[in-house]
């Protein structure tokens, strides 16, 4: 395939079935309204317990928080990212397994996405762990040397350093384990297998790879310059500008997540070469 065939078929198979930006639509609405509650929530707890009855704020709102309090802000915002990282992992495998059958010319609808989300989404939940683990180790090098320029006085020359070290580790992770989670719904690969075939499929193919990559990050940038000016223009109309914003920012993302996770399953699979002819 060309490089402009992974992005018109993904055009044409998303066309035809629209459906498979129902999972994208479900995570987006959960993370507003479960990232509004729990914002909710923990304006109540600063507040205080007379807000609702006297409509008076407590004065802790202005002074610092208990050590309870912040205890308890903590803990939702742990239990808010647990909980839309299951629902992530859940979409991600729904949205790949619905991408593959549009690709092998099905017409799956959203029993497909339960069927492929109840299947995969733990093996991607372990995979995105282990990427998120690597990551975290990356930025070793930059801490280190803020350490090293903090006790020596050396300026920034290690800090630049170990922080060019993390950014080159942290762009290599993601290009060498890009099709880490095609490889576990697609592939059917296991947990460290879907690893060692993302690696061993970058090492293929590794230019077109890195071109589609970039080719997708600059859709996405001026996606969102656009909608940052939409967003900048609705700002002036009170309430409905921000619930028009809203709207927008969810349309963009359910549209453009099933489309380009669409897009890498079909380089995925042709550089597998598994598509059908």
């Amino acid at each position: 395939m060309d490089l402009g065939d992974y992005y018109s078929k993904s055009f044409e198979g998303f066309k035809k079935n629209p459906n498979i930006a129902a999972p994208a639509l479900v995570l987006n609405v959960l993370t507003y309204v479960l990232s509004f509650v729990v914002a909710i929530i923990i304006f109540f707890m600063l507040a205080g317990n007379d807000f609702l009855t006297t409509g008076q704020i407590s004065q802790n709102m202005t002074s610092l928080p208990s050590t309870s309090t912040i205890l308890l802000v903590g803990l939702l915002f742990i239990v808010l990212v647990i909980v839309l990282a299951l629902i992530s992992c859940f979409v991600y495998a729904s949205t790949i397994g619905m991408s593959k059958r549009v690709i092998l010319g099905d017409r799956p609808g959203l029993n497909t996405a339960m069927e492929y989300g109840k299947k995969y989404f733990l093996k991607i939940l372990a995979v995105s762990i282990i990427i998120g683990i690597l990551m975290v180790l990356m930025f070793i090098p930059l801490g280190l040397g803020l350490a090293l320029d903090y006790m020596y006085n050396l300026g920034f020359i290690l800090t630049a350093i170990g922080g060019l070290i993390t950014i080159i580790g942290l762009i290599a992770i993601g290009l060498l384990l890009i099709f880490a989670y095609q490889s576990i719904v697609v592939g059917e690969k296991s947990i460290i297998g879907s690893l060692k075939e993302s690696f061993q499929l970058f090492k293929k193919r590794p230019f077109e790879i890195i071109i589609v990559l970039i080719i997708n990050a600059i859709i996405l940038i001026i996606i969102g310059l656009v909608v940052g000016v939409l967003n900048l223009f609705l700002g002036i109309i009170p309430i409905l500008g921000m619930i028009l914003s809203f709207i927008i920012s969810i349309a963009v993302n359910t549209l453009t997540f099933p489309y380009f996770t669409m897009v890498l399953t079909y380089l995925y699979m042709d550089v597998k070469e598994v598509l059908p002819e």
